[in-house]
């Protein structure tokens, strides 16, 4: 995947989110019983996999996304299945889940092994 500069997703807040995140799979990198390889913050992958992808010794992967409000506010069940049509260009959107399993099934079969998982973090100020 290729990004320009407006569209290169993790140059600084509100990502620290995500950094957060990554940083407990670095910190448990350190111990070399979780078999952890390494930990890219915001990987070039397909977005909705991007956050935190964490590679183990064996060659599995772990996809970590993570998705945050803003202060009062929450993440609903209608905000991951509802569509926005309001595309500028035309193309056909996805809800929320199925911009997240559009990902999954292009990124899938590059790998032997992976894992999803998707976070919510309730910023609370």
């Amino acid at each position: 995947m290729k990004y320009s500069a407006k569209t290169k997703p993790g140059m600084g807040d509100p990502y620290w989110y995500e950094w957060s995140v990554g940083q407990q799979y670095i910190i448990d990198m350190l111990n070399p019983d979780n078999n952890i390889k390494c930990v890219e913050l915001q990987a070039n992958v397909k977005l909705g996999l991007d956050d935190v992808v964490v590679t183990y010794e064996g060659g599995e992967k772990l996809f970590v996304q993570v998705k945050h409000t803003r202060s009062n506010n929450t993440l609903t069940f209608g905000d991951l299945v509802s569509i926005d049509n309001t595309s500028e260009d035309g193309s056909h959107r996805y809800s929320l889940l199925g911009e997240l399993a559009q990902s999954w099934i292009a990124e899938k079969n590059n790998y032997q092994k992976t894992r999803y998982v998707c976070l919510q973090i309730e910023n609370r100020e």
